[in-house]
């Protein structure tokens, strides 16, 4: 999922504390693309969250997942208005 405009470490640890384990994958660029030269690549490298991703996860997990990822947005949104 994409998390722009948030702070995906602050993401990732509310979620962790809702029991939801997620990943970064492609933080860092492969070395041999040229620094400034893909700005979209970039850009997503620091706002793409590996949400939960397995043959075992029933509809109702689902919901779940994305419940406390906009539970955790709307708290990020509101602790950084007060």
């Amino acid at each position: 999922v994409k998390i722009e405009g948030f702070n995906r470490p602050d993401i990732q640890e509310r979620l962790l504390k809702s029991g939801i384990g997620t990943f970064v994958f492609g933080e860092e660029l492969h070395p041999s693309l040229p620094k400034n030269h893909y700005p979209a690549a970039e850009l997503l490298s620091h706002e793409i969250l590996c949400l939960p991703v397995q043959q075992d996860l029933k509809p109702e997990n689902m919901i779940v997942i994305a419940e406390q990822l906009l539970l955790a947005v709307r708290e990020q949104e509101h602790a950084d208005t007060h």
